[in-house]
């Protein structure tokens, strides 16, 4: 049973090449988070690529922060980031340890049928 103790679901599919999706996503999410309702932002398809900090870190948009410093807040905010574990290995470029990728600590593999399982219970935005 996927954990359905959430208000709002934000989905990042966009990625690098659409980064100002990703960040009015973000912000969503996190306006919502700091209104105190329970959040989980989920990266699927290309969006995955952010669970690399470093790529999160160099990405940004003018008067912006960086999508790494709303994966800060939203986590300060007491959000949940979860990466769709099958695209972690397509889109993703870290490195790897053991086989597995090595990911942002604060951000949780996950599979898409869990975001799709949660999306019938809970409000669902895609970005």
């Amino acid at each position: 049973m996927v954990n359905q103790d959430f208000d709002l679901q934000v989905i990042i599919v966009s990625g690098m090449k659409q980064v100002e999706r990703v960040i009015i996503g973000l912000a969503t999410a996190l306006s919502a988070a700091v209104a105190d309702h329970q959040v989980v932002v989920f990266l699927t398809m290309e969006g995955a690529a952010f669970a690399n900090p470093e790529e999160g870190k160099l990405r940004y948009i003018e008067k912006f922060e960086s999508v790494q410093k709303y994966f800060d807040l939203l986590i300060e905010e007491g959000a949940h980031i979860e990466v769709c574990s099958a695209c972690v290995e397509n889109y993703c470029l870290t490195e790897k340890l053991n086989g597995v990728k090595l990911i942002n600590p604060n951000m949780n593999l996950a599979g898409l049928s869990t975001a799709a399982i949660r999306a019938a219970q809970v409000k669902t935005i895609v970005f």
